[in-house]
């Protein structure tokens, strides 16, 4: 069985998947004090998102044998909506940004005992600040932090033994957003076509 846990885009995965998602999860809230990172403050003004998280994921792991893998499905909300955000609002050059949040990430990856895979994050998505930030990128800003996220993730993956699945190159356009023939109706998530893309590469990658 593959568990999938993460942010909302783990929905897009269907049968035969064991779905554990939390909408509006961040790599940097959830990977954060509790396991044993820094304790700085990064989830402003979402409440409890990244404990539930972290709860839901407990209750997860009570149900994975060895023989289960445990694909990752985070940080599409940080390249969205976060980076640029502390960015603006702090100066840290978005570069600094996405280096800690890919540490932060690989320490919580480090500990994990079961089998696991990470999922890369999408290309720029056509959704725009409907959430009202006072700070929110272009497109074309989203779509270069997309890139360097999956550059940087995928580049510590490789150097961990960690399984990088990697779909962003099939979906991306010449501008680096995603094709729009795998952008789902809410203009935030991904059409189930991309699943054939996934199950290739977990297949490349011996998971399946």
């Amino acid at each position: 069985m593959i568990y999938v846990f993460g942010d909302s885009h783990a929905w897009k995965f269907t049968e035969g998947y064991s779905i554990h998602s939390v909408a509006a999860l961040t790599v940097h809230g959830f990977c954060g004090e509790e396991w044993g990172n820094s304790p700085d403050v990064w989830e402003e003004g979402v409440g409890d998102v990244p404990r539930i998280g972290r709860e839901i994921y407990a209750r997860m792991l009570e149900q994975v044998t060895d023989d289960d893998v445990i694909l990752f499905v985070l940080g599409e909300v940080d390249c969205r909506i976060h980076f640029f955000y502390h960015h603006m609002r702090e100066g840290t050059s978005v570069a600094d940004l996405i280096n800690n949040t890919v540490r932060r990430y690989g320490t919580f990856l480090e500990k994990q005992t079961h089998r696991i895979a990470v999922l890369d994050v999408p290309p720029a998505i056509r959704q725009e600040n409907v959430y009202g930030f006072p700070y929110y990128g272009t497109r074309e800003q989203r779509a270069y932090v997309a890139k360097e996220f999956n550059r940087i993730l995928g580049e510590w993956c490789r150097e961990h033994g960690v399984p990088f699945i990697e779909i962003y190159p099939y979906i991306v356009d010449e501008h680096g957003f995603l094709k729009d023939e795998y952008a789902a109706i809410d203009d935030a998530h991904l059409m189930p076509e991309v699943l054939d893309f996934i199950e290739a590469e977990l297949k490349k990658s011996g998971l399946t």
